[in-house]
């Protein structure tokens, strides 16, 4: 069995520079840099998907205004009767 003297403490960090949380400030060249690495480039497929989304939504849309039309004309018909 390995036994390890009770004094040893091997978690105990070095004396570094204090991280302050921004060791890569970010700037416009930066940014470019990394999109450019990294940002992944949507497909055609995702981009029909979001297509046909929002004009599903539209057409939503202009389901509810035409119902809201249809009742204010209604409306009106009824206070000329």
């Amino acid at each position: 069995m390995l036994k390890v003297k009770a004094d040893t403490n091997m978690t105990q960090k070095t004396k570094d520079r204090q991280y302050d949380g921004r060791s890569r400030p970010t700037n416009e060249l930066y940014s470019k840099r990394w999109n450019e690495i990294f940002k992944k480039e949507k497909t055609t497929s995702e981009l029909l998907a979001e297509g046909f989304e929002k004009e599903q939504k539209m057409y939503e849309d202009e389901e509810k205004n035409k119902i809201n039309i249809d009742y204010e004309y209604l409306d009106s018909l009824k206070e000329k009767l």
